[in-house]
């Protein structure tokens, strides 16, 4: 059955998506996974928790870099809970400067897309926000629809077990994601170019990228997304 897609450019002054298998030193995703994407959407719409969770349990999501932003590295303060008692410590923190994503998020329903449409163009209910509520977005809009297709060039991101080529000149960062989409806890972020997948996946075309798109399913829960 076809899919519809709702695509919205957001821009940002800073941003961090935190990577949870480091230690040390807090490293950030270069393009927001699935999960955030669903955030993202999930506060422009007013949705909260589980009722997210319900909303989107048969939405597909993705996103992609819109520019190749720069990344910052500062000491950031952070307070940890040890043995009754509260350690305070310094690490450094990786931070994306000014950068701007395509958002997308498709399902079945066409009317359900339009009608999310409507509700980001008549005011959102919260304001998005970079992977922490003191990066703050900068702007956004949305893009015209588009329907999803299926293809095997990949402009986003990709699990490391469905990699079948790396294509000249592509550039890419290579990270621990917590998914179930294969045995191999990595996923592949691309830059600049597109990797090639050994199977077709659902993707979004947007400026000339195929964003591949994944069920929140395919990865595991955290914090009040758990049900």
């Amino acid at each position: 059955m076809a899919e519809f897609a709702l695509i919205v450019k957001l821009e940002l002054f800073d941003a961090h998506f935190k990577v949870h298998h480091t230690k040390g030193f807090r490293l950030t995703y270069p393009i927001p996974l699935p999960t955030a994407v669903a955030g993202f959407f999930a506060s422009m719409l007013g949705l909260i928790g589980k009722e997210a969770v319900r909303k989107f349990k048969d939405y597909r999501f993705g996103a992609a870099l819109a520019n190749r932003q720069a990344e910052s590295v500062e000491q950031a303060t952070y307070v940890q809970h040890k043995s009754n008692r509260f350690v305070r410590g310094v690490a450094r923190m990786h931070i994306l400067t000014n950068p701007v994503f395509y958002l997308v998020t498709a399902c079945e329903n066409e009317e359900e897309i339009e009608n999310m449409r409507t509700e980001i163009n008549d005011g959102i209910e919260y304001l998005p926000f970079g992977g922490q509520n003191d990066f703050f977005a900068k702007d956004w809009n949305i893009l015209k629809s588009e329907s999803v297709t299926l293809s095997t060039e990949i402009g986003n991101y990709l699990p490391s077990d469905f990699i079948s080529e790396l294509t000249e000149g592509a550039s890419m960062e290579i990270l621990p994601v917590m998914h179930k989409l294969g045995p191999t806890q990595e996923f592949y972020f691309v830059l600049d170019g597109w990797l090639i997948s050994k199977k077709e996946l659902p993707v979004c075309p947007v400026d000339g990228k195929r964003i591949a798109l994944y069920k929140l399913r395919d990865f595991y829960p955290v914090g009040e997304w758990s049900s």
